[in-house]
């Protein structure tokens, strides 16, 4: 998929539709790592952009992959955990509606005496969200 613009602002089909959307960033994190971007759909009707706030709400984080060929939106984003933690979900796009299909965090789990990480994937099967995996790592800063 092509983007043409800078940093800042952005030209990208984000609901497949053969039109191009303009993605502008509005916030970044104080070291970058994650931000967020007000959507504006292309109207081929009215011929003019007019904001979306669902797909604007997907994209608060520092990664996104569009597929074309699936309508699929992958989007990751830093939670914090001095990078230990993050989410990746997957979106399909159908008539400019966003669906969650699959979604993995990793979150940190502080017990009395030990801290370690979960790694929970669920996936939308027969409609319904269903954990499909969870592990249990431990920090990559450990010692071995």
């Amino acid at each position: 998929m092509n983007v043409w613009g800078s940093k800042n602002i952005q030209f990208v089909d984000v609901n497949f539709d053969n039109y191009l959307d303009i993605k502008i960033l509005n916030a970044e994190s104080f070291n970058g790592v994650n931000a967020g971007f007000a959507i504006y759909l292309y109207d081929r009707v009215n011929g003019a952009f007019a904001y979306h706030s669902r797909f604007s709400d997907i994209f608060g984080g520092s990664y996104a992959k569009f597929d074309a060929d699936k309508k699929e939106i992958f989007v990751s984003g830093d939670l914090g955990c001095m990078g230990e933690c993050w989410s990746a979900r997957t979106y399909r796009v159908e008539n400019d509606s966003l669906f969650i299909i699959r979604s993995t965090i990793r979150d940190r789990v502080i017990e009395r005496d030990s801290v370690y990480y979960t790694v929970t994937t669920r996936e939308l099967i027969e409609g319904k969200f269903t954990v499909v995996n969870q592990k249990r790592e431990g920090s990559q800063y450990e010692e071995n």
